[in-house]
């Protein structure tokens, strides 16, 4: 079976919160996710590069990000522009992964509107992941069947069997 890991760039090799030093849980580094998807089983994807910060932890001065929706007041010209900077700076990081163009984003929090979902597409995202619950209909042609992607959520509680036998 294979797997999507979705990082958050600005994470990566982390023990402590950006420019706080208050503790966080260690994630793995750019060499760990190298190592990863050499194994064949992991793709990295996008969960951004700095747009799902902690209300509680952040302090820089500049606009909280706690997800990737337009914050109110925004002017569109800037939202636009710091959702590019953002994935730009996710791809500079991943090319050091996978040597390839990031195609898959997971939203932070699972929060997402049109404006959003089209601004990704047309920066060459192909598949988007929600958080909201229930099986997803793709067709095969219609590539814009890859956004907002709903998911089963599974966890050490869950019961397999009962998941595959709900499955269409």
């Amino acid at each position: 079976m294979k797997a999507t890991i979705f990082v958050i760039g600005s994470l990566m090799g982390a023990d402590t919160y950006k420019d706080t030093g208050i503790k966080i849980y260690p994630h793995f580094s750019v060499e760990n996710a190298e190592e990863m998807v050499e194994s064949g089983v992991i793709q990295i994807g996008s969960h951004t590069f700095d747009m799902h910060q902690s209300e509680e932890l952040e302090r820089n001065s500049g606009i909280l990000k706690p997800n990737m929706l337009r914050p109110a007041g925004m002017p569109e010209e800037d939202y636009i522009r710091m959702v590019k900077d953002d994935l730009d700076k996710f791809g500079e990081l991943y090319k050091n992964i996978e040597n390839r163009q990031v195609t898959l984003l997971a939203y932070p929090y699972g929060l997402y509107d049109q404006e959003l979902t089209a601004l990704l597409h047309e920066s060459g995202i192909r598949g988007t992941f929600t958080t909201e619950p229930g099986i997803s209909t793709i067709i095969k042609g219609l590539p814009q069947t890859l956004m907002n992607l709903k998911r089963i959520s599974i966890n050490e509680d869950t019961d397999i069997e009962a998941v595959l036998g709900s499955l269409p």
